[in-house]
């Protein structure tokens, strides 16, 4: 379920406009970013208070991800793989939600997920993007997944979950990487949204030199990040993200039924640049922790998308 982040159809006019409006207000960001870190007791949010494990006990955390049938066969090994990483985890207390965007045959996706030994929510749609008449097939890679994350992240909301933690089937974390998320969220409490440093297809990603962990330390930038090192605060963006797929959801709904096709814009770009936009009008805060946690090896395998 490979998502890297494309400028799509942005203009290059569009970009700069951008990236003159990320520079304007750059400075004032850090130095509020800088204030924030001197942030006292007792602005913490009453349930982040405590200290050490009292917190992370207090925490609910989920993983949400999907998986699909590749038609190389290879999605049994990635679940398989995915779910051997997530029991390699130093961090214990989570909660992974799955959903299947219309597994086929959903007896292997049944008795995978059902293999692994945590705690989890496993559900398989009985419809996905690959499923709709949607044109070039760049618009399946803007779409893929979409219902079936959508179904992870609501079931996660609505059993009250405090953080979300964004994984694709074929991707790896550092068996510390729940951990430092975790840890991270309870020292900046106010962080909606969290990135940290990837391996993606031999560079790095995000492209920033910065070293230092503080609120807004990095602005949130599509094609620029790669989803698995993404987590979320659901009560400060949950509901934005859910609007952003259900938008999508909805415009893919009326693509499949009229005649004339145009080009979606990728879902993850989307999100990254409504999050960076409202990070930088001060409605949410954003972290970027500096290490390497994630690694994606490969991406857009065409020949799997639809």
């Amino acid at each position: 379920m490979s998502e890297y982040w494309k400028l799509g159809n942005k203009s290059l006019e569009k970009d700069k406009m951008e990236k003159k409006i990320r520079a304007y207000y750059l400075y004032n960001i850090r130095q509020n970013a800088l204030r924030n870190i001197k942030m006292k007791e007792n602005n913490i949010p009453q349930k982040l208070k405590n200290n050490g494990n009292e917190s992370k006990k207090s925490l609910k955390v989920a993983v949400i991800t999907q998986s699909y049938y590749r038609k190389d066969g290879s999605s049994k090994k990635c679940l398989q793989n995915m779910f051997k990483m997530l029991e390699a985890q130093t961090y214990k207390n989570f909660k992974v939600f799955i959903t299947g965007d219309n597994y086929q045959p959903e007896n292997e996706f049944i008795e995978v997920c059902n293999e692994y030994t945590g705690e989890i929510y496993l559900h398989n749609n009985n419809i996905s993007c690959r499923d709709l008449k949607l044109g070039d097939i760049k618009n399946y890679w803007a779409c893929g997944g979409v219902h079936a994350v959508y179904n992870s992240y609501l079931k996660a909301k609505e059993e009250d979950y405090n953080i979300a933690l964004m994984l694709d089937d074929d991707d790896y974390w550092n068996e510390s990487y729940i951990n430092n998320v975790v840890n991270n969220f309870i020292k900046y409490p106010d962080t909606g949204f969290m990135i940290t440093k990837a391996e993606y297809c031999g560079s790095t990603l995000p492209r920033t030199s910065v070293n230092t962990i503080y609120y807004n330390n990095y602005i949130p930038l599509g094609a620029d990040s790669v989803r698995s090192s993404s987590s979320h605060n659901i009560s400060k963006i949950g509901d934005c993200i859910l609007k952003i797929w259900k938008d999508l959801i909805d415009e893919v709904k009326k693509m499949n039924k009229e005649q004339e096709k145009w080009k979606l814009s990728p879902c993850d770009l989307g999100i990254l640049n409504v999050i960076g936009k409202k990070v930088i009008e001060g409605e949410y805060k954003s972290l970027f922790i500096p290490i390497v946690l994630v690694k994606k090896t490969n991406d857009c395998n065409w020949n799997n998308i639809i």
